[in-house]
């Protein structure tokens, strides 16, 4: 049962129009409703198959290897990952950025990859020239859709599209090449970059 004066079109289309489809691990097994449509990781991701079957053009990775060296993300250097617009971590972001501070306290620098404006400033107001950041294009509209759905529908932006594509995936592979890695298990951006 679906409920509500709508028709079950109209109900179904509400829940595809919704920001973010719930994820099937976080919700309870006993379930009222006939039909329930939720989103999910599963199966996880095999590292294997990842790491045989995934690979980067030899320019882009080039131009990953030398930015990992250019910014020192190999050493002494800890990689976070905040995606904090259709998705949210799903733990207290107060406590990464107590971890991030005791990281720097022991001499660590913080390479930041995320897809929201505010957090890269919180982050730049926090660390300072301890911050370390794969320069890209964030648009402020695309705070509330997600970085990477931001502008799918609009052929006119397909340019930007592509760019700001090619600086998501420097972003996952440059997190990679950290030393350690803070990632969001409800990303799978972050899951990426811990694997590879």
């Amino acid at each position: 049962s679906i409920g509500g004066n709508l028709s079950k079109r109209q109900r179904l289309k509400g829940v595809f129009l919704s920001r973010s489809l719930p994820l099937g691990a976080l919700m309870k097994k006993e379930r009222k409703e006939d039909v329930v449509i939720f989103a999910d990781f599963s199966p996880e991701p095999n590292r294997d198959i990842l790491l045989n079957k995934v690979r980067l053009k030899s320019a882009l990775q080039e131009k990953i290897s030398v930015k990992a060296k250019q910014l020192g993300l190999m050493e002494n250097c800890v990689g976070v990952h905040v995606r904090y617009t259709d998705k949210k971590p799903t733990k207290s972001l107060d406590a990464l950025l107590v971890r991030c501070k005791s990281e720097v306290a022991n001499g660590k620098r913080v390479f930041l990859a995320t897809d929201n404006a505010d957090i890269e400033k919180q982050f730049k107001d926090q660390f300072g020239e301890k911050l370390l950041l794969n320069a890209k294009l964030i648009p402020e509209e695309s705070n509330e859709t997600g970085l990477h759905r931001w502008a799918y529908n609009d052929d006119s932006q397909a340019d930007l599209l592509r760019r700001m594509f090619q600086e998501s995936i420097e972003d996952m592979w440059l997190l990679a090449e950290c030393e350690v890695l803070f990632y969001q298990g409800n990303s799978s951006f972050s899951v990426f970059s811990s694997i590879v």
